[in-house]
């Protein structure tokens, strides 16, 4: 599968080690990933809020939203790098994880359109500023997920994994109403004969057959947290987190999150988090946003409860339950 924990990954690590520490003063850079509609940009946006965090937004968006913060292109969505293919995008992610900008993309920004040429210079001076506080890199990707392991090894990464409710991510989902191809998982072998070998002709049929946007999201989901589930078995250093537990009591969730992976609980964190959860914020998302931060978190957490009907929650239940049992009990599939 992919070269997490080889020899050549080890190798590699060695080779950054230098050069991220002359940017990071040594603190290991960190990955925030899981399902999309976990939670992850709520968990970057809070420990981000610390001064000497840097947060780099979804390099492995394959829409690329944000020019100049990583020069590498990805051909699929949730893509796993492998030891093969390494070579393609090691150097533009080590880059970015010394806070130099790709002034490649910023150059074709500043002629493709008036908003993609702001991006670009906000993320030039968050990165000069990152340079001169010598701050420890934040990546938010969840679709970095299948690469979680490679970014590990290859830059000695701090690993945060959310974990969603299957109900709870596939109402949000439907809300939405993202869909996805699943030829994203057909076209990489190394996905297909690996971990998601199992579910190989629910995908294929899902590939052929567009399902109901639920019963899309149930098989997504069982996908990524199949994968989650053994990187829980192989990588105990790594920090798994379920979005639930999180919204009920986010003071101590993220309390526990910094000290397992060294980033301060600091007044700015605290103050951010306050805000982002409080009972005072709305339940629901205002109308067209997808990222919306400002949310009564307590109320959110079981939500889908009242966005499913039962027979939908039986639906993706009947889907998910050969991975989900692993996470979530009977009664938490109720009121």
């Amino acid at each position: 599968m992919s070269g997490s924990g080889s020899v050549v990954a080890g190798e590699r690590f060695e080779a950054h080690e230098h050069g991220l520490a002359a940017a990071t003063g040594r603190r290991r850079p960190l990955l925030i990933t899981g399902a999309h509609r976990s939670g992850t940009t709520w968990v970057g946006k809070v420990l981000a809020a610390d001064p000497d965090i840097a947060y780099l937004p979804e390099p492995f968006n394959v829409d690329h939203l944000y020019p100049g913060l990583c020069a590498a292109r990805f051909p699929q969505w949730f893509i796993r790098i492998t030891a093969e293919t390494a070579p393609l995008y090691e150097a533009d992610i080590g880059r970015m994880l010394r806070f130099r900008p790709s002034w490649r993309d910023a150059a074709r920004a500043s002629v493709r359109s008036p908003r993609a040429c702001l991006h670009a210079a906000r993320i030039a001076r968050t990165f000069r500023r990152a340079r001169e506080r010598y701050s420890r890199a934040l990546i938010k990707d969840p679709i970095a997920l299948f690469s979680g392991e490679w970014l590990a090894d290859t830059f000695g990464m701090d690993v945060v994994v959310l974990i969603r409710h299957p109900a709870g991510f596939a109402a949000s989902i439907a809300r939405l109403g993202w869909r996805f191809d699943f030829g994203n998982f057909l076209s990489q072998p190394c996905l297909m004969d690996g971990d998601l070998a199992p579910f190989s002709a629910e995908i294929e049929s899902a590939a052929r057959h567009t399902p109901s946007l639920v019963e899309e999201a149930a098989l997504l989901w069982k996908c990524i947290y199949a994968t989650v589930d053994r990187y829980r078995a192989e990588r105990p250093e790594w920090t798994f987190v379920r979005h639930e537990d999180l919204m009920t009591d986010p003071e101590d969730g993220f309390r526990a999150i910094c000290e397992r992976v060294g980033a301060p609980f600091s007044a700015p964190v605290v103050e951010m988090l306050r805000r982002t959860s409080s009972p005072e914020n709305p339940v629901d998302a205002p109308r067209g946003t997808e990222h919306a931060l400002m949310r009564d978190s307590r109320a959110l957490a079981r939500r889908w409860l009242r966005m499913l009907e039962p027979r939908d929650v039986a639906a993706i239940r009947a889907s998910v339950e050969q991975v989900a049992w692993r996470y979530y009990t009977e009664a938490e599939w109720r009121e």
